[in-house]
């Protein structure tokens, strides 16, 4: 199941290369799912997409697909969706993906790791396209002060209270399944994710590092399985994307995923 990036305003699955060379590589069935992308009208911000990922979820089950034989991946803003998901999953103790396929998901909707500033001149994300991105997404819930000792309280004790609506509009866009790379060391919530299998692939200069090492971490912590491909002076999805990448990064990055599936590369489709 793959989910596209595009700051979670733009983006057509279908459009992309990513999924049509994870069809090629690994010779598995892609499911595209073509989410609602935020904007004016308030009824496609969140949790509008996640609703879409969780239908598509649902139908595919429906048609006989084991929970355990699925991976989700996405880019940019689609592999943040897929850890949402997965993260909503958990928290409604529903089955989880087989694993995880992320590349240079966002992961901190709050741009608040250093890397966001750092890299701003070697990366192609832009200021403009982070902030509209976050603010539509996020329209429904509160952009003030996050009330974190809420989520403080919340820690270690009803963690299924972080479903409701009053724990996102008090957090807004610094809630965990929002922005999974804030989630504390000491939060349970990581742990709950050890089912799953994580392979995240980025760029070493791009915006997003910052906050893709820092969920990295957390997820090891948490004693998560996790593999991940960096491309030491790579932009923001240059191992995604071969057309706007690096043709040897992307190879490399495809041939550790088909490893991480456990497929042969350049299988033909069933």
């Amino acid at each position: 199941m793959y989910l596209v990036g595009g700051g979670y305003l733009t983006g057509e699955p279908l459009k992309f290369p990513l999924p049509w060379t994870l069809a090629e590589k690994t010779g598995l069935r892609i499911f595209s799912v073509n989410y609602r992308k935020a904007d004016n009208d308030s009824t496609n911000a969140f949790p509008a997409a996640l609703h879409d990922v969780l239908s598509a979820w649902s139908h595919l089950l429906s048609v006989g697909f084991q929970s355990t034989n699925i991976f989700v991946a996405g880019d940019s803003a689609g592999g943040g969706l897929a850890v949402t998901f997965t993260l909503y999953q958990c928290l409604c103790d529903q089955p989880l993906p087989a694993g995880l396929i992320l590349y240079s998901p966002w992961l901190d909707l709050t741009r608040s790791n250093p890397a966001i500033s750092d890299n701003h001149r070697r990366d192609q994300l832009t200021s403009d396209l982070l902030e509209t991105g976050a603010r539509m997404y996020t329209q429904n819930f509160s952009l003030g002060k996050s009330d974190v000792a809420m989520l403080d309280a919340y820690r270690y004790n009803d963690l299924k209270y972080l479903l409701s609506t009053r724990s996102f509009t008090k957090l807004g866009p610094r809630h965990p399944i929002l922005s999974p790379a804030l989630i504390s060391t000491r939060s349970p919530l990581i742990p709950l994710l050890m089912p799953t299998r994580f392979f995240i692939s980025y760029g070493s200069v791009e915006r997003f590092a910052g906050e893709i090492q820092t969920f990295t971490e957390l997820l090891k912590t948490g004693t998560v399985e996790v593999i991940t491909d960096v491309e030491e002076g790579g932009w923001h999805n240059s191992t995604a994307d071969a057309i706007g990448g690096k043709q040897a990064a992307v190879q490399r990055a495809m041939q550790k995923v088909t490893e991480f599936i456990g497929v042969d590369a350049d299988a033909s489709p069933a």
